[in-house]
Order: C-alpha cells, then sequence, then structure tokens
C-alpha cells in the first residue's frame, strides 16, 4: 500500500479543494431546501434563493412557489410523502418559471424535510 504523499501546504491545498467543492456546489443545477411538516421554508441554499429573486426566503411557504402545488404538495408532510414528487414549474418573484424535479427526504431535525429541486 502506498503512502500519501507530504505536502508542505497542505493547509493551502484543503483550503482550494474545499473551495472548489464549494464553487461546484454552488454551480449545480440543484437547489436545497429545508421546510418544516407544514411547508415552511426553514433554510435554503444561496443559488436557488438568488435564482428566485428572495432575499430571504425563510418563513414562506414553499406551494407559494410551485405553480402545481395542489398536484404534488400535501397538507402536511409525513415519512408517508417522501420520494420522488416528479416534475413541477417553479416560479420567481419576478414571475419566471423554471421546469423543475423534486424529490423529498427526511430532514436532519425533527419535522423537517429536505426537499432537492433539480432544475432541468
Amino acid at each position: 500500500m502506498s503512502e500519501f504523499p507530504h505536502f508542505d501546504n497542505a493547509k493551502l491545498m484543503i483550503a482550494a479543494s474545499a473551495r472548489h467543492c464549494r464553487i461546484t456546489i454552488e454551480e449545480l443545477p440543484v437547489g436545497q431546501i429545508v421546510v418544516d411538516e407544514v411547508g415552511t421554508i426553514q433554510s435554503i441554499d444561496v443559488s436557488t434563493e438568488k435564482a428566485l429573486g428572495f432575499e430571504n426566503a425563510c418563513g414562506i411557504r414553499v406551494s407559494e412557489l410551485l405553480l402545481e402545488a395542489d398536484k404534488c404538495f400535501p397538507q402536511k408532510l409525513s415519512l408517508a410523502n417522501v420520494g420522488d414528487w416528479g416534475s413541477n414549474k417553479i416560479h420567481s418573484v419576478e414571475g419566471k418559471e423554471f421546469a423543475a424535479r423534486i424529490v423529498c427526504v427526511p430532514g436532519a431535525h425533527p419535522k423537517t424535510f429536505l426537499l432537492s429541486i433539480v432544475f432541468g
């Protein structure tokens, strides 16, 4: 088994790697929105917030962003509602529409859910 090479600038390399990962994630066409069990946005990633034209989307009901909310968004989220919610249209503050696929998984905290928004 080979050993890892010794780098004199290990801290610099780690910082550069972390920056590269952050930039890559910020540029991906995937949004991450954390909602509570009634769909109120608890947190949203910066690039999605900017794309949708919000300065602070926390506290907004995520169903307000979904043009076809009645088709996919349940009245109250539960573990029975996790999975692929399929395609939907999301609209921005300026009225711009985005086609997206939404996947819901349990969040890191109790009674929260992570919505992955894959823009397409």
